[in-house]
């Protein structure tokens, strides 16, 4: 089933993994060296809400719960103070659209991409509100196309 997933979204399921087994590692080590119950307790809880996060994005890419964008950058703008950032993508068809992501990972101007975004392809921010106001789309992977 996992070689089902594209590679960008196997590549961001296996980082959370890592970071998360790698957390949970470190803080059991540390909490038993230093024999310190509140690190054992904390790391304990990182690691379990670490693997609900692993546990939840494959259920939503197992379902099928994310859209696919492809399209040639025009503008990738950062929003200060956000942690977000409005992309402006020209597709094949020459529609241009505009994508509100969280996260810092900015795009190349003048590149193509397939972004893979948390959601259902009928989930489009409402138009009508203002661009500060639209909600942020989750991004869980891209890749370069040449």
């Amino acid at each position: 089933m996992i070689s089902q997933i594209p590679h960008p979204i196997q590549r961001t399921l296996l980082k959370t993994i890592l970071l998360g087994t790698a957390v949970l590692s470190f803080g059991t080590i540390w909490g038993i060296v230093s024999q310190d119950k509140v690190f054992l307790i904390l790391s304990a809880a990182v690691g379990i809400l670490g693997g609900a996060k692993v546990v939840s994005l494959y259920q939503t890419v197992k379902a099928g719960r994310y859209k696919t964008l492809e399209g040639l950058v025009l503008s990738d703008r950062a929003v200060p103070l956000r942690n977000r950032h409005v992309l402006t993508l020209e597709g094949s068809d020459q529609a241009i659209s505009k994508v509100n992501l969280a996260g810092k990972a900015m795009f190349r101007p003048g590149a193509e991409y397939r972004l893979y975004i948390a959601g259902h392809n009928g989930q489009e921010p409402a138009a009508v509100l203002p661009e500060y106001l639209q909600p942020i789309q989750s991004l869980l992977g891209y890749e370069e196309i040449n």
